[in-house]
């Protein structure tokens, strides 16, 4: 090792305090900023795929009572309609033990067989759930402290107490937490509403287009067709509504609270390359005798610069080593922290590999740009000076 090299290390085992303390600055800011991004790349990405896998309504119309056969089977043929089902929701009351009735809001459809929008994932039991018995909703089991096999007591409108048996435990990506809303999200058949003695008219209409699924105006466009169509063959047409084409009914939400995150996040890294100028301008202060020495045997500028961009490089790449490992765990706890305020359901937490290159770039460019301008400073002061 060169006298130049030996002199930068006892140098920095001289000022450990003060570098560990720049190293934990830097270590700290890139485990704040890789957590965040972290989240934001795996739920960016997983969201959408959760939800459009569920094959969401573009658009859903509120009618006056049942619809004919062929009046659904007129407006399966209009022009960019992909698909058209029928469907209703209905509020009830259920028995979740210990006197205590919860509300729980009945989505109601034809058949689980023929179900295409909208469509639930099984979590367990008997899936598709058979007539005369009730699906609910995964996120509201614990608040009703019941499972598959067992018969929960359920209280309807002007019919009164019934039991009914859960046959499945599924997933809706469409719906909030049970636990934050306090509602039961249960499905059943029409078959099982008239069982169970409700005569419970199928009142919506989901449209999903084939051309324009993102394009609010061409949804728009359909769904004024198929009210045309609906109109004309008698049938009345009270409301046409269009979510947020393709978008998790949270994902604004989502975005906002994690944008803020991560910039409060680089905030902090910026914050620590601050804190790492500051302390390696007062180690520089404390190097100008040295430097002096060395220019006056003959270093140049940029030989002396070399060495203290070398050792702060190396502060870098520890707290880049330290920091990116850590991010990642938190990012994916995290990840599942939001994913179960969301009522998400996660296919893969695998890392974007840009992900890597950033946090790299970002653990030692910042410290390296924060120390630029002392260590110039310092590398072109005259021996005189």
């Amino acid at each position: 090792m060169s006298t130049r090299w030996v002199k930068v290390w006892r140098d920095v085992n001289a000022a450990r305090g003060r570098l560990t303390m720049v190293v934990g600055a830097l270590t700290v800011s890139l485990t704040a900023v890789v957590t965040m991004l972290t989240t934001w790349a795996v739920l960016d990405r997983e969201v959408p795929r959760s939800y459009i896998g569920s094959n969401p309504a573009s658009a859903q119309l509120a009618i006056g009572g049942n619809l004919a056969a062929s009046t659904l089977d007129a407006v399966r043929h209009v022009p960019n309609v992909a698909a058209a089902e029928l469907a209703s929701t209905l509020m009830a009351r259920i028995d979740v033990g210990n006197g205590e009735w919860l509300p729980l809001l009945l989505f109601v459809v034809p058949s689980f067989d023929s179900l295409r929008i909208n469509t639930l994932h099984p979590d367990s039991g008997r899936w598709p759930a058979p007539d005369g018995s009730l699906a609910i909703e995964r996120s509201a089991i614990e608040l009703t402290h019941a499972g598959v096999g067992r018969a929960v007591n359920i209280d309807l409108a002007g019919i009164g107490r019934r039991s009914i048996p859960i046959a499945a435990i599924v997933h809706d990506p469409g719906v909030a937490p049970a636990w934050q809303e306090q509602v039961v999200y249960g499905y059943v058949t029409s078959a099982t509403l008239s069982a169970l003695g409700v005569s419970e008219p199928l009142d919506v209409l989901k449209l999903v287009v084939r051309d324009g699924v993102t394009d609010p105006s061409a949804i728009e466009r359909t769904a004024r067709r198929v009210a045309d169509v609906l109109i004309a063959s008698g049938q009345r047409v009270y409301q046409v509504r269009i979510p947020p084409p393709q978008q998790h009914p949270h994902q604004r939400q989502m975005n906002a609270i994690v944008v803020m995150l991560l910039a409060f996040s680089l905030l902090v890294l910026v914050l620590g390359a601050v804190l790492a100028s500051g302390v390696i301008s007062a180690w520089l202060a404390q190097q100008a005798r040295d430097i002096a020495i060395m220019k006056a045997i003959g270093a140049v500028s940029t030989q002396i610069s070399a060495l203290y961009v070398a050792v702060v490089a190396a502060l870098g790449v520890l707290g880049t080593l330290l920091g990116v490992p850590i991010g990642l765990l938190l990012g994916r706890q995290f990840i599942g922290l939001v994913a179960t305020l969301l009522n998400l359901r996660l296919e893969s937490l695998a890392i974007p590999g840009w992900i890597y290159v950033v946090a790299l770039g970002l653990g030692i460019g910042a410290p390296l740009l924060a120390a630029a301008l002392p260590i110039l400073r310092a590398s072109r002061r005259t021996v005189r000076a």
